[in-house]
């Protein structure tokens, strides 16, 4: 059980001002009942006017945000001079687990957003307290662990978020994590069973931030994640798309667009319709709900053509078998207002309705697109209500995150479980470039009383990457899953600076300090980052180098041989030779020579007209 409460007090412990602080208590990652472990997270929905292409809180029309503008004197834990958010990360972690890793996965969950390009959003740690000293209202930003007999997680929940605001402001935010649970921290080698506490982390943040749970399935701020490694870890469009528009950079306003309209059934308002937008790859950017007045809006759009639908929430429903996305999802354990009154503003939204013609749009920088949506009266008669979480055939598993296929994957079986389906020809589509299908088949009452609706997929090496539509279509009505199956990018890169991530987990922990980036070099030894991953040495040892000096060509005249080697600029290199090469000692060919590009010629300008081995080595 969760609780949200409002109170009224000066921020610094001064006499007060008739300001209200809200706290805004957020549950996050209850387990999933159900075939497979899956975590439920679930949060204080509060949504006011405008509505926005991902969820957030707003206050009197305003998102909730905090202030990367100026410093006011509501935001103590603020740096004064960077405006950086501090916090402070509890020195026992979970205490069952490997505390350096635990708080590095928590520093790259702050680093990953702060890393999103054309953003105004910075984190400084401010050092280690207690896991007993997080208190609310007390000024300062936490990220703890408690055990879930706390009072901070009575409903045992895997984390739970807390956020204080002063009008528009958010000034604090404490994240308390689970202790009881277990957590694993190594992406490189990720445990099927477990919780990634990165995955969890990021979610909580997007909720220090100012988001509510995004309607796309393969989100990180999605209203659920499973255990293990999946489309919960790294930012998806949506998240990028609310950090440029909220708390975007001076060019970044220009740089990106907004698409905006109302959603109508017989030409009134629908509130809490779910509005999409796909780019013209079929990468599903953007999603958001309609407000009372209809409206939708979704800023931090790439300039480009996209096609925008607008479809209902699910109906409530008993079980995980009837449901993808309902309003109860956004907002769970509504919020108590200032009478002491608990509301959930969604919960009770009308669902009787299909799904508006997809329409096309252009969005250019910096400017608004306007379009209004039209649905059709009458519930649609089935919904896709379950995932295929398995890509295997012979494994018939359900739950509601997203499905990850990766650039030249073969054979992967995609499907979705179907209550209702309608006897007849089924159609299966995943939106987008870059899949070809093969024959659909249809179980009926494969898993309870769902149909399963599959067909195997390959996808091709340019596939584009992201979140794509699943869509099923039976007796004339087409339903469909946003953002349920994701294309994996070439490599990871949760950080934006293209660049391999697991070759920096590897050696940086965590992965997103400055010293990881692809053009630092950490051991001095001349090598960046980028060219240490090509040549497979280590980026933390500068006398790693001579293992790695790689040849590239050799010219031979009468009496002179010209060496091209692969080289680091300003590092020193010395050519060396002999005749033998089983015996005979390796002798020095002429001065050392520093290097000013990538790849130097070294000369042996006396050969002797005899037959000669090389190499060179890199100097300390």
């Amino acid at each position: 059980m969760t609780t949200q409460t409002t109170i009224r007090r000066h921020p610094n412990g001064g006499p007060g001002r008739g300001l209200y602080f809200r706290a805004f208590w957020i549950l996050a990652s209850r387990i999933r009942r159900g075939f497979v472990a899956a975590t439920r997270m679930a949060t204080v929905s509060i949504l006011l006017q405008p509505a926005h292409g991902f969820v957030t809180r707003d206050d009197a029309g305003i998102p909730v945000r905090w202030n990367f503008n100026s410093l006011g004197e509501d935001s103590p834990d603020q740096n004064p001079q960077t405006l950086a958010i501090r916090f402070r990360l509890g020195r026992q972690g979970s205490g069952h687990g490997d505390t350096a890793a635990e708080l590095a996965a928590v520093r790259a969950s702050f680093g990953q957003w702060q890393a999103v390009p054309g953003t105004r959003i910075r984190f400084e740690d401010a050092g280690l307290v207690d896991n007993t000293s997080v208190v609310v209202n007390d000024t300062r930003n936490t990220v703890t662990w408690a055990s879930a007999s706390s009072p901070y997680l009575n409903s045992g929940a895997s984390a739970r978020t807390t956020v204080v605001t002063v009008g528009a402001d958010l000034v604090e935010a404490d994240i308390v994590i689970n202790s009881d649970k277990p957590w694993f921290t190594d992406y490189n080698h990720p445990q099927a069973n477990i919780l990634f506490l990165e995955a969890v982390v990021t979610h909580e943040i997007g909720h220090l931030l100012g988001l509510l749970h995004s309607l796309l399935g393969g989100a990180t701020m999605f209203w659920m994640v499973q255990a293990g490694l999946n489309s919960a870890a790294g930012l998806s469009a949506d998240e990028i798309n609310f950090s440029r528009s909220i708390y975007g950079a001076a060019a970044t306003a220009t740089a990106v667009g907004t698409a905006k309209g109302r959603v109508l059934k017989v030409g009134k308002a629908v509130f809490g319709a779910m509005v999409f937008a796909e780019d013209a790859h079929g990468v599903v950017q953007a999603g958001t709900i309609s407000n009372e007045q209809g409206q939708y809006q979704m800023p931090g759009l790439p300039p480009g053509a996209y096609q925008v639908r607008a479809l209902s929430l699910d109906p409530r429903g008993a079980s995980f078998d009837d449901f993808l996305v309902r309003g109860f999802d956004l907002d769970e354990f509504g919020t108590v207002d200032n009478s002491d009154q608990l509301k959930r503003r969604f919960e009770a939204v009308a669902t009787d309705y299909g799904t508006s013609p997809s329409t096309s749009i252009t969005v250019t920088g910096g400017k608004v697109t306007s379009l209004d949506l039209t649905v059709p009266a009458g519930a649609p008669p089935f919904r896709i209500t379950e995932m295929r979480t398995s890509l295997d055939r012979s494994r018939f598993v359900s739950g509601d995150g997203a499905v990850q296929v990766s650039p030249g994957q073969q054979g992967a079986w995609i499907g979705v479980y179907v209550p209702g389906l309608p006897t007849g020809a089924v159609e299966l589509e995943v939106g987008g470039d870059g899949l070809t299908r093969g024959g659909v088949e249809v179980i009926p009452n494969a898993l309870r009383s769902m149909s399963l609706v599959q067909a195997e997929f390959s996808v091709a090496l340019g596939a584009s990457p992201g979140l794509r539509t699943i869509s099923v279509k039976a007796g004339g009505i087409t339903v469909r899953a946003h953002g349920f199956l994701e294309v994996l990018p070439p490599f990871p890169d949760f950080n934006f600076d293209g660049f391999d991530d697991r070759f920096q987990r590897r050696y940086f922990n965590p992965f997103t300090v400055p010293e990881a980036a692809p053009g630092a070099d950490p051991d001095g030894d001349h090598w960046t980052n980028a060219r240490e991953s090509s040549a497979g040495s280590d980026p933390l040892d500068g006398a790693s180098t001579g293992l790695r000096v790689t040849i590239l060509g050799q010219q031979v005249t009468a009496t002179t041989a010209a060496v091209t080697c692969e080289t680091a600029p300003a590092a020193r290199y010395q050519l060396f030779r002999r005749a033998d090469l089983a015996g005979a000692a390796w002798q020095s060919v002429g001065a050392a020579v520093t290097a000013v590009g990538n790849s130097t010629v070294l000369l042996d300008t006396n050969t002797g007209g005899a037959f000669q081995f090389y190499r060179v080595k890199q100097l300390p």
